[in-house]
């Protein structure tokens, strides 16, 4: 009787101590929560323009995958603001993760929240011809267009969407191998009269004689069709002197001229 009596009394000093320390971290709690909801009233109470400028320093993958789930204010303007999507940015990452997370899917969500506004897009991994295409549909207005490592792209394709962007003044193809030859560049040159600045990015060359041979100066027709050229960057191409002369001969405006690793 008398340890029954005691293991009663343990368990009373146990509820009690019990009962202090949840009065005690009631207050820590109502202040985690009083603060959590301070935050998500400083991200909510953000003006449209600041948010638009915090936000434009963010790549454009991420606002897609991210910016959605902070708050009401930024769902709005990650969705509703197509000045946010003028001019899309969309780096990083390895082909890997674009098929992972269909990246080529999240630059098309892109172009449509731009509201057929867009006027500069730079893709890495992302694109392939039905992103083109639809660019091509969605953007009546764009004069920047950077390819960076989009295989999934087509020499068909990417000539068939050139012809729709007459306003291209800015043009580059880093490491697209499926898109090259002077027949798709003289499509460029022929449907965008306005084009100022081509870049053409390859990998380094190699020493095959022969691979040098099948490909020496097989571009030149093409970017000599470009007139209006301002700045080229060829980048390890197959370019002989020639060539060169042939460009510069057809590109007479041309103030800035980068031939890196070029033979």
């Amino acid at each position: 009787m008398p340890s029954r009596c005691i293991s009663g009394r343990a368990r009373s000093r146990q509820a009690r101590r019990r009962r202090r320390e949840a009065a005690a971290e009631a207050p820590l709690a109502a202040a985690e929560v009083e603060a959590e909801a301070e935050a998500r009233d400083w991200a909510n109470g953000l003006g449209t323009d600041l948010l638009l400028a915090i936000l434009g320093l963010v790549d454009h993958a991420d606002i897609l995958m991210s910016a959605d789930c902070v708050c009401r204010s930024w769902r709005r303007a990650a969705r509703g603001e197509p000045t946010l999507w003028r001019r899309v940015v969309m780096r990083g990452g390895h082909a890997g993760i674009a098929r992972r997370l269909n990246r080529c899917g999240a630059a098309c969500e892109a172009v449509r929240r731009g509201a057929r506004l867009c006027e500069a897009f730079c893709v890495q991994y992302a694109a392939d011809d039905g992103f083109l295409i639809y660019l091509s549909e969605m953007a009546p207005y764009l004069k920047s267009l950077r390819l960076i490592c989009c295989d999934d792209v087509t020499e068909e394709r990417f000539a068939e969407a050139v012809k729709e962007l007459p306003l291209l003044e800015e043009l580059e193809l880093s490491l697209c191998h499926n898109v090259g030859g002077s027949r798709v560049y003289k499509v460029v040159g022929d449907a965008c009269t306005q084009l100022k600045h081509f870049r053409l990015n390859k990998h380094s060359i190699g020493p095959g004689i022969l691979e040098w041979w099948q490909n020496v100066d097989k571009d030149v027709l093409g970017i000599a069709s470009m007139h209006g050229l301002r700045s080229l960057q060829l980048f390890s191409n197959y370019l002989t002197s020639k060539g060169l002369e042939t460009i510069l001969d057809n590109c007479p405006q041309l103030e800035s001229l980068d031939i890196r690793r070029c033979s």
